[in-house]
């Protein structure tokens, strides 16, 4: 059994360069696996805008258990297709898997938060977001809490319906499809974006405004707030713009669209100089996210700035 994390100690060892230090992965190149090796396993994916509780799990070359709220356990020797869920019928053969997995939960709550970055903001910066409008969602909370992803995959479906729908010039059917999923599953990050989007398309940018406030309210996150900034940037509102820019910086400062969305306002309002150096922030903060339009944004500043090209 091997895993990902094996990638960076093998790759260095077959390169003859210095070892890691404290991690778990293994030198493939001259270490051969445990037979019962398990590989730690996850996907955030159901909690980060799907409104669902993350997925943990563990695997060996023959089994597979699941930590969700609904738990699952496989024999992968008879079911590699994971479709006899076993967790009710092996309790003995689960053991060994709950025990490390409750382990690792132990020595590493981190893990199961579903909302770690909110969970390490000042009470000075929650008071900031609140005075901003966005109380909800800023409690602490359990991941266990959440909804389990399986019993949502219908809901799911229904969004990326709505999104061909619209596609194919479905656009009133697509529209009523995604509102039907961003209320059936009110946490559902994605829906909400979805509905926004399409009422943009149709330009009734208040209608998404209104979508993408209402659930900023409940659940702030930087992504919605930015999707917000950027609507509410359409529609000429900038000082609530501003303030939405704020509360995402608030839940996360170190995205670089936030800065570079007021550079891009910046150069609309002839301020080019503000501009670069929050173009300049922007790839600072957040180099990763920042690409070949970004650069050419900050490029074409310095020159309306009369800065050269830098």
């Amino acid at each position: 059994m091997i895993s990902t994390i094996d990638i960076a100690p093998t790759v260095l060892s077959l390169l003859g360069l210095p070892a890691l230090t404290d991690v778990d992965g293994l030198d493939l190149a001259s270490t051969i696996p445990a037979a019962d090796r398990r590989v730690f396993i996850e996907s955030l994916y159901p909690v980060e805008g799907r409104g669902c509780a993350p997925v943990f799990g563990l695997r060996s070359t023959s089994e597979k258990f699941i930590s969700a709220p609904i738990p699952e356990f496989y024999d992968l020797s008879t079911d590699a297709s994971e479709k006899s869920n076993l967790f009710k019928q092996a309790p003995a053969s689960i053991i060994p898997f709950e025990k490390e997995m409750n382990d690792l939960f132990a020595a590493h709550p981190e893990i199961k938060s579903p909302d770690a970055a909110r969970r390490s903001m000042s009470q000075d910066e929650l008071k900031q977001l609140a005075t901003l409008g966005y109380t909800g969602g800023i409690e602490t909370g359990n991941a266990e809490s959440l909804p389990d992803a399986k019993e949502r995959i219908v809901l799911f479906e229904k969004s990326e319906t709505a999104r061909e729908l619209v596609k194919s010039g479905h656009i009133e059917e697509g529209l009523a499809l995604a509102i039907e999923s961003m209320t059936e599953n009110p946490g559902d990050e994605s829906s909400v974006h979805t509905v926004a989007h399409i009422y943009e398309g149709l330009g009734r940018s208040n209608d998404a405004i209104r979508v993408l406030e209402d659930f900023a309210r409940k659940h702030p996150t930087a992504n919605v707030l930015i999707h917000l900034a950027k609507v509410l940037a359409s529609a000429g509102r900038w000082e609530e713009f501003e303030k939405a820019l704020q509360a995402a910086e608030l839940i996360e400062p170190g995205r670089g669209s936030i800065p570079f969305l007021r550079g891009e306002r910046l150069m609309e309002a002839g301020r080019f100089r503000e501009a670069v150096a929050e173009f300049e922030k922007a790839m600072k903060l957040d180099p990763n996210r920042m690409g070949a339009n970004e650069r050419a944004a900050l490029q074409d500043a310095r020159r309306l700035a009369g800065m050269g090209p830098g």
